[in-house]
């Protein structure tokens, strides 16, 4: 049951967002959308915390037909990233200060989505110097799935 805004449009990633809500309408769960989709008018996101609160879980929903995706784990330069730094911090404090789960939900079309725990990602992006994760490393720290209803269960 969608809460809050509800999402238009063709962008990319827009289809993911609403792919995942639908899934979420299927199962009947709860949820709220943190922030408003792109704006052509505006060109530029409302800079939300990140895209979907559900139950106890926080994600940032990505999706890319590209072989990686970029983050700005430290860097303050957010424009040209997909994961922004304010995103990824505003997961780790969900589940760091809060006791929410908390993570990224990262869509290497056309593969499956894969969630990775806010907890891993820091893991990972701290012991290394990369500034983009790709489809294998986010194998190897999280988790592929095929309906949204595996993290939740």
């Amino acid at each position: 049951m969608r809460k809050k805004n509800k999402w238009h449009g063709s962008h990319t990633g827009t289809v993911f967002q609403t792919k995942i809500t639908n899934q979420l309408d299927e199962l009947g769960t709860e949820y709220t959308e943190e922030k408003i989709a792109h704006s052509k008018a505006t060109a530029k996101t409302n800079r939300g915390k990140f895209d979907i609160r559900l139950i106890n879980w926080c994600l940032e929903l990505k999706t890319t037909k590209e072989t990686s995706i970029s983050h700005s784990l430290y860097s303050e330069d957010e424009k040209s990233v997909k994961i922004k730094g304010h995103q990824l911090t505003a997961l780790y404090k969900e589940w760091f200060t809060k006791g929410n789960e908390a993570g990224l939900l990262l869509e290497f079309r056309p593969n499956k989505p894969i969630f990775i725990h806010i907890k891993d990602f820091y893991k990972w992006a701290t012991q290394t110097s990369r500034k983009s994760i790709n489809r294998a490393i986010a194998l190897e720290i999280g988790k592929e799935i095929e309906h949204i209803k595996e993290l939740i269960e």
